[in-house]
């Protein structure tokens, strides 16, 4: 179903304009998108049914859409990026290889080889790349967020604008001229945000994401004192909980932690002691590995990490992929898979949030070990090689 009307009679409706390609993403994203809350028993009959039903549909639009990029409008850009990323988000979820890979990465670098006409399209590209882990900064497509660009969204687009720009940054470690000029003049900014949205939500993901841009240190930002007064008014934790815990992770120990308000902290950690009843399953990838070292370690997979803390926070909770046991020592595994990296332009770079994790566990002491996919994957069957996950363990 898409928009109420079945899938077929949507593509039918829509085939011989330019959105059939924007409508047929969408919907295969909506489709993929509820899979989600299926029973276990939907979700692998999908995994069975794939190749015949939907990667070659998927594939077959990607190629249409690579055909014709020149045709479609500066909006329509925009639209496709966002229904590409859509889709390509959910079907991680159920693929255990990425065929597509090499046609997004191209399809995404011509869709944003010219700049776009509306800073709300640019916002939405951003944003999409963000998703798709696709930095189009130099490396054979145009720097799309340049200076200039960065200066008229900072100047004239609206409060979400702003934000999805700044996210694509913060979740690619995104580095361009706009953190390296006089573009963004972050107390104006904030300033600008609490005159303009009352929301909690958008106000929480402004704290995540500039936390989260400072401590990748670019420009060595500070959350500016207005935005965590406002985060201090917060009375009730919606979906944005465990964003907000990292943030308070980040300053902890910082010059501003003790401008934090002690009911805002008993919130968070509140909302985040909840989060560990979804604390997510494990990935084939991660069951892969903890088979394989179960058979020479103790392994212990699905647990919170919990810190005592001296500070207002109590406890620190982090949430490992596996822990292992060995001697007198305790070694936190995180098993990171391609989601935890960039499409391109090096799938061994990675993300924002991967790199902040990991800062985590140093930062409180703990003995991390990192394991990336592509160091223990057969690169031919994207499966776990038990060969290469002891050459990397031997390391």
């Amino acid at each position: 179903m898409y928009k109420g009307l079945p899938l077929k009679e949507v593509l039918q409706k829509w085939k011989s304009t330019q959105q059939y390609e924007i409508a047929a993403l969408q919907a295969c994203g909506f489709h993929l998108k509820g899979l989600r809350e299926k029973p276990k028993q939907r979700l692998q009959k999908f995994r069975t049914q794939r190749t015949i039903h939907w990667d070659p549909f998927f594939q077959e639009l990607i190629q249409t859409i690579d055909k014709n990029t020149l045709q479609y409008s500066s909006k329509q850009r925009a639209q496709l990026l966002h229904a590409i990323a859509t889709c390509h988000e959910d079907l991680m979820v159920y693929r255990d290889a990425y065929d597509h890979t090499e046609t997004i990465i191209s399809l995404s670098k011509k869709l944003t080889a010219h700049p776009f006409g509306a800073i709300r399209e640019t916002a939405i590209a951003s944003w999409s790349l963000g998703s798709l882990g696709i930095r189009c900064d130099g490396n054979g497509a145009s720097d799309f967020l340049s200076s200039e660009i960065a200066q008229k969204v900072f100047h004239e687009g609206t409060v979400q604008d702003i934000l999805q720009v700044l996210q694509a940054c913060a979740t690619l470690n995104w580095k361009t001229d706009m953190f390296h000029t006089d573009v963004i003049n972050i107390d104006d900014l904030i300033h600008r945000i609490l005159k303009e949205t009352p929301s909690d939500i958008i106000i929480a993901q402004y704290a995540w994401t500039l936390t989260i841009l400072r401590a990748l240190n670019v420009e060595e930002m500070k959350l500016p004192q207005d935005l965590i007064m406002r985060l201090n008014q917060i009375n009730k934790i919606h979906t944005f909980g465990h964003g907000l815990y990292t943030t308070l992770l980040l300053l902890d120990g910082s010059l501003q932690w003790n401008t934090i308000s002690s009911s805002l902290i008993a919130l968070v950690q509140e909302s985040i002691s909840q989060y560990q009843s979804f604390h997510p399953k494990q990935s084939i990838l991660e069951g892969a590995v903890h088979k394989e070292l179960s058979k020479h370690f103790t392994m212990v997979s699905g647990v919170d990490v919990k810190i005592p803390h001296s500070g207002s926070l109590q406890e620190i909770i982090l949430f490992p992929d596996l822990v292992l046991k060995w001697n007198d020592r305790t070694i936190y595994i995180e098993v990171q898979g391609p989601a935890h990296y960039c499409l391109y332009p090096g799938r061994d770079q990675p993300l924002g949030r991967t790199i902040i994790k990991s800062y985590l566990y140093r930062k409180y002491g703990l003995d991390l070990l990192e394991i990336p996919y592509f160091a223990i994957c057969d690169p031919d069957t994207h499966q776990l090689s038990t060969s290469l996950l002891w050459k990397w363990m031997e390391k």
